[in-house]
């Protein structure tokens, strides 16, 4: 899922739908993970960060905001994936 969102987020145009189901699908491993116990408070407060994130990019899209302003969130969020992923 990770790798998903990276490349989801890399592409020159942002498929809104994909990143959407994306999304759901990484909220759906929060909540499994909280659970379960699999991972810690600190991922999981991480990655809810990511997750807030795509909110803010899938409504910047929405609202037909600048690429270049959108581009600076989504920089944002690959540093944050990829300071989780590591």
């Amino acid at each position: 899922m990770i790798p998903d969102l990276v490349m989801a987020l890399s592409r020159s145009e942002i498929d809104v739908n994909e990143l959407k189901n994306l999304k759901l699908e990484l909220s759906n491993w929060l909540v499994k993970g909280r659970d379960s116990g699999d991972i810690s408070t600190e991922s999981y407060l991480s990655a809810g960060k990511i997750e807030g994130g795509i909110d803010v990019i899938l409504a910047m899209i929405d609202h037909g905001a600048p690429k270049s302003e959108i581009q600076l969130h989504v920089d944002s969020v690959k540093l944050r994936i990829e300071s989780i992923s590591q």
